[in-house]
């Protein structure tokens, strides 16, 4: 296979077929003496023939993702980044224009920077520059350049370049993120905190230029799906603090990708099945178990392809690191169970200048050890360690005399190694039987059931959840030991959240919810008897409260009234009144009914008066309660 320098990928859906030839042909001739490929992706364009010709025409690899109910920037790319061989990977969009040897600028500047990731500043072109102009004749760079105006750098321009390495490591754009909106941003602030700099090519032969186009803002106003998730990208844009994502479902993946995290165990698990069930039960799922080889009949009965038997040359932690492939080391060997949430609590705490962090709910520890080996065990154990620094300091750490946690963190100090403490990362220590719960221990601590759920749990009580994801209409006749009810909730048409519920559910239909790409929260049943009730006050307040989330006024009123009305009916409303249909599927049944939001008294007595043999109920502001 030909060595590549650089990838460049651009997602798109019901684009121009003018505009888009105008990009690859510009971006393959910005490549000068490097060898570049132009990736394609159409994310679920209405009609799939004009990337198939264009992609045709230019000989490049197409990537086509018919089942694509909405947009999404993030996914687009990371499908196209699947089939990327470069050692640079760019991204860009269908709409812009790259000056002669522009990438080429770009991959030297990349070169010279060291560990960096590169952006350039985008120049926008005015209205009256149409497609059919650049079409139809030779491009004037020099016109383009005075005509143009520059664009400023509150994002990161309309291209970005990273390495493939730091790209694999970061795990892609977050696919979380749909529509439009901070996608790029957040990949580049993630980008950072990895440790790359920031590098912004300026020089005159790397110039990149926007084809004017309607903003793409206008047709989204008033669409409510979209307004939730802009609303949803920027939360996680402001809060998500974590490097690598994706973490538990990568949709768009390359491959047999890298884990985020290498879990290591230095002598075997003695047939410990819940600490794997709960690694297997993990919210994130981007690991690999690491083991002995000698141990292999610790292991034999558990079939997860995440688990690798390595050789070891004296069964010590460090003599396992060359057997790991995560960007990060967790040694777990004697821990009794961890938090379901364990894993991801640790990695918020990881990025940037923190590569070590500890596990600050320790349950169960002995303040005794009869050798020097169970001692750096036990301290080691539940630490998370960047993959670069964990050899060193296991090394120097195992020949300390003098083995505390404040030794620890001194030698973490001395080697320069920034680190944080995991409160919210809770394991269990000690010699404690699976069976047990809210009883006390040697140490006089008590176990918190519900940390170490659904393992620590009082016998009265079965394994019941509350089921939520994409995919949850696939679960519809999945064989699954406990019973599943699916009940949704629909807004306009789309899918727009679950209240299902798996009662009596194992520890394997647990994992089968996670294999469909479904989540799962905890619903407490003890004798039968739900002890959490349901949150909202019926399905369709609580679709009102969503929708009233999205479009971000408060109406005067909501007036719910039945589907099932005649359409000339509510023609005659002499209003703009914003209205949503929503649906309950439960089951084999369904209930519909059509929410208007007038927007004060008037518009409200307009809307019930000429409604008032369908309507259902009336509810008199969010929290006022609902009158029938």
């Amino acid at each position: 296979m030909t060595h590549l320098d650089i990838s460049v990928v651009i997602g798109f859906r019901d684009w121009g077929a003018n505009r888009l030839n105008l990009a690859v042909k510009s971006i393959q001739n910005s490549f000068g003496n490097l060898a570049g490929e132009v990736i394609l992706v159409d994310y679920g364009s209405s009609d799939p023939t004009v990337a198939i010709e264009i992609a045709e025409s230019f000989q490049l690899k197409l990537a086509q993702v018919t089942d694509a109910p909405v947009w999404s920037r993030s996914r687009a790319l990371n499908a196209g980044f699947a089939l990327a061989a470069g050692d640079l990977y760019v991204s860009t969009d269908a709409d812009m224009l790259f000056a002669p040897k522009t990438l080429e600028t770009v991959y030297r500047w990349w070169r010279s920077s060291g560990d960096s990731a590169m952006f350039l500043q985008c120049r926008d072109l005015p209205e009256n520059v149409t497609i059919g102009d650049l079409a139809s004749q030779q491009i004037d760079w020099q016109y383009l350049e005075s005509v143009s105006a520059l664009r400023p750098r509150w994002g990161v321009g309309g291209m970005m370049a990273i390495s493939q390495i730091a790209y694999r490591q970061m795990r892609g754009l977050d696919e979380r993120m749909t529509t439009y909106g901070r996608e790029d941003m957040d990949f580049a602030l993630r980008a950072r905190r990895m440790g790359l700099r920031m590098v912004w090519v300026e020089e005159k032969s790397a110039r990149i230029y926007h084809m004017w186009h309607p903003p793409t803002s206008v047709g989204l106003k008033n669409d409510i799906n979209a307004t939730r998730s802009v609303n949803i990208n920027r939360k996680i844009y402001s809060e998500d603090a974590t490097v690598s994502r994706n973490r538990t479902l990568w949709l768009h993946s390359e491959e047999a990708p890298l884990p985020i995290v290498s879990i290591v165990f230095n002598n075997g698990l003695k047939a410990n099945r819940d600490l794997i069930q709960m690694l297997r039960l993990q919210t994130v799922s981007s690991f690999e178990i690491i083991v002995p080889e000698h141990f292999a009949s610790d292991f034999v009965s558990l079939p997860d392809s995440r688990i690798r038997l390595c050789p070891s040359s004296d069964g010590s932690l460090a003599s396992l690191l060359d057997s790991c492939r995560g960007r990060y080391v967790l040694p777990l060997s004697g821990i009794k169970v961890v938090a379901q949430n364990y894993l991801e609590k640790m990695l918020d705490q990881m990025g940037g200048m923190t590569r070590l962090v500890i596990a600050g709910g320790l349950h169960g520890a002995s303040e005794k050890s009869d050798t020097l080996l169970s001692d750096a065990n036990r301290i080691l154990r539940g630490c998370m360690f960047e993959r670069t620094v964990f050899a060193a300091v296991v090394k120097q750490f195992e020949q300390e005399r003098t083995l505390t946690q404040d030794s620890f963190v001194a030698i973490a100090e001395k080697n320069c190694l920034g680190y944080a403490i995991a409160n919210g990362a809770h394991f269990l220590d000690g010699d404690v039987s699976a069976g047990a719960y809210d009883s006390e221990i040697s140490m006089g601590s008590v176990i918190d059931s519900d940390l170490f759920w659904p393992f620590l749990v009082p016998p009265d009580s079965e394994i019941s959840v509350q089921v939520a994801g994409e995919n949850i209409q696939l679960l519809d006749g999945v064989p699954l030991e406990g019973d599943l009810t699916i009940s949704t909730v629909s807004i306009d048409g789309k899918n727009f959240y679950s209240d299902s519920m798996l009662r009596n559910a194992t520890v394997e239909d647990l994992l089968t919810l996670f294999s469909y790409g479904c989540n799962f929260t905890r619903v407490d049943m003890r004798n039968n008897v739900e002890v959490s009730p349901a949150l909202g006050q019926g399905w369709a307040i609580d679709a009102l409260k969503r929708i009233v989330d999205c479009i971000q006024w408060t109406p005067y009123s909501a007036i719910f009234v039945d589907r099932c009305i005649d359409d000339h009916e509510t023609g005659t409303l002499d209003t703009t009144c914003y209205s949503s249909v929503i649906q309950r599927n439960h089951n084999e049944s369904h209930e519909d009914l059509k929410v208007f939001l007038p927007r004060d008294k008037q518009e409200s007595d307009l809307v019930f008066n000429s409604l008032r043999s369908s309507v259902k109920f009336v509810l008199l502001g969010i929290t006022q309660g609902a009158s029938r």
